[in-house]
C-alpha cells in the first residue's frame, strides 16, 4: 500500500486539499500522512522572544488530530490516516518524511489562513512544485474530487524518452483509467516526424485510456496552457517542472504565480526519472 502526504498549515485550503487527497486516497487504496512542520520565531540581537514550545506543540498536534478525525468521519473510516507535528523548516521537513514515505503524491493546498500565511504558504506551494523531487499536487480551494478521468501533460515534445516520467505517469492513468492530453505550445504539428515518433513512445510506455495531441499557438505559454487545460477539462495538469523553462514559465512572473495558486485545474509536478532506493 502507498502512501499519499498532505502538508498542511491548518488551514481551511489546506483541510480541503487533505479531503481531496482522502478520496484520491480511496481510489487507489493508499494510507493518508498528514504533516505540519513550524519553526521558532527567531532572535533579534541580543532579544529573546519568549516562546512556549510546549503549548505550541500541543495546539499544533489537537489541530492535526481534528483533521485526521474529520477526514476519518468523510471517509466512513475505510482510510488508514496517521500524521505528526515536526519542528524544523517547512521544506526540509517535507524532504526527510518524503524520503521515509516515498509516497505516492504529495498533496497541497495553495494558501494559507492568514495574510502573513498566504505569502509564505503559497511560496512554500511554488518552491515545493519546483523542487521536491515527488509527485506534488496542489490543489485549488474550489475544486473537489470527482475522479481523474482526463490528465493534460504540458510537454515540448523533445528528448521524450529521457525526460518524461514515464512510471508515474503510466501509474497515474492505470490507476484512474484517465485519458491523456498532451498540451504543447510551439510550431510542432501532429504530421512532424518528431511528434509521430514521441506519439508512438507514449502510447507504448504510458497505455492511456485515449491519448490526444493538443497543439497551441500562444505567445503567452502559461496563460495558454492552464487556459486550454480549463477549456478540454481536464482533471489534472501534469508539470514537469527541469524541462527547460516550462515550469518557470508558469511561475517566474508574479502574475502568472499568482495565476497559477489560484488556477481551478489541480496542478501535479512530475522531475524527470531518477534512481530512488527502495522504490
Amino acid at each position: 500500500m502507498g502512501t499519499i502526504v498532505v502538508a498542511t498549515d491548518f488551514s481551511t485550503v489546506a483541510a480541503h486539499a487533505a479531503s481531496y487527497a482522502a478520496s484520491m486516497a480511496l481510489v487507489v487504496q493508499a494510507e493518508l500522512y498528514l504533516m505540519h512542520a513550524y519553526e521558532l520565531p527567531a532572535s533579534y540581537g541580543d532579544i529573546s522572544l519568549p516562546v512556549d514550545i510546549g503549548r505550541w506543540q500541543e495546539d499544533a498536534e489537537a489541530a492535526l488530530l481534528k483533521l485526521r478525525v474529520q477526514l476519518e468521519q468523510e471517509t466512513k473510516g475505510k482510510l488508514s490516516i496517521r500524521g505528526q507535528v515536526y519542528m524544523g523548516s517547512y521544506f526540509s521537513t517535507l524532504e526527510r518524511v518524503c524520503e521515509e514515505k516515498k509516497p505516492y503524491a504529495v498533496v497541497i493546498g495553495c494558501t494559507g489562513k492568514t495574510a502573513a500565511g498566504r505569502i509564505l504558504f503559497g511560496s512554500n506551494a511554488v518552491h515545493t512544485l519546483k523542487h521536491l523531487e515527488w509527485p506534488v499536487l496542489t490543489v485549488p480551494a474550489d475544486t473537489t474530487f470527482s475522479g481523474i478521468q482526463q490528465v493534460g501533460l504540458a510537454c515540448d515534445l523533445e528528448l521524450v524518452r529521457e525526460t518524461v516520467p514515464f512510471q508515474e505517469i503510466a501509474t497515474l492513468l492505470k490507476d484512474f483509467k484517465a485519458g491523456l492530453h498532451i498540451l504543447n505550445v510551439g510550431s510542432k504539428t501532429i504530421y512532424d516526424p518528431e511528434v509521430k515518433a514521441a506519439s508512438q513512445l507514449l502510447q507504448e510506455k504510458l497505455k492511456p485510456q485515449s491519448l490526444k495531441f493538443h497543439f497551441l499557438s500562444t505567445d503567452d505559454v502559461d496563460q495558454g496552457i492552464l487556459d486550454f487545460a480549463e477549456k478540454i477539462h481536464v482533471d489534472l495538469l501534469i508539470v514537469l517542472p527541469k524541462r527547460k523553462s516550462l515550469i518557470n514559465a508558469l511561475l517566474h512572473k508574479s502574475h502568472t504565480r499568482q495565476f497559477v495558486l489560484h488556477s481551478h485545474v489541480p496542478l501535479m509536478a512530475l522531475h524527470a526519472p531518477r534512481i530512488r532506493t527502495g522504490l
